[in-house]
């Protein structure tokens, strides 16, 4: 549709753009507000101990809402704070001055002899470097975000059965 005055475009055009500015402030305050209630949640069950489900939720609660802002600066340091008042450890997950999420995953790789190991860092590249110095070839099948506890937890209770069908790895696990 065509408007008779330049300028009442203009005014639609601001408007639509000052809309779209409120709904993305809206999402950012349900970002915030999310992440708050996980990490909340975390101090609070944290003496149970048996909270890593939080904890991932929490993690990506954190990621999301400075994802959101677009790394302010100021949600970036909001999100420290909520951090480190969570009680979430340094080893599991930090936040970078820049916004740069570094949380902790469990991989899984494969040693030239065939043998599947699974393990946890905050930089599962440089681990692997560090590993491939020592033991040799390694083949890196899948890498997913977890907890120094969730690590542990595969180790004891899961029998893992991996089969390749049609080039494509697929990891099934079983808890016995």
């Amino acid at each position: 549709m065509q408007l008779a005055n330049p300028e009442h475009s203009q005014l639609i055009e601001l408007l639509e753009i000052s809309e779209t500015a409120n709904k993305s402030f809206d999402h950012l305050i349900d970002c915030i507000a999310d992440a708050v209630e996980k990490c909340s949640v975390i101090r609070a069950t944290n003496i149970l101990g048996d909270n890593d489900f939080n904890v991932l939720q929490a993690k990506n609660a954190l990621q999301i809402m400075i994802l959101a802002s677009g790394n302010d600066k100021r949600v970036v340091n909001m999100a420290k704070i909520l951090l480190n008042n969570s009680g979430i450890s340094s080893t599991e997950m930090k936040i970078l001055n820049n916004g740069e999420i570094v949380k902790r995953q469990i991989y899984f790789v494969q040693r030239s002899d065939g043998a599947i190991k699974i393990g946890s860092s905050l930089d599962v590249q440089k681990r692997m470097k560090d590993i491939s110095a020592q033991v040799g070839d390694l083949k890196l099948l899948c890498v997913i975000d977890g907890t120094i506890q969730i690590e542990k937890s595969l180790h004891k209770r899961l029998l893992m059965i991996i089969f390749i069908m049609n080039g494509l790895l697929r990891i099934t696990l079983i808890i016995y």
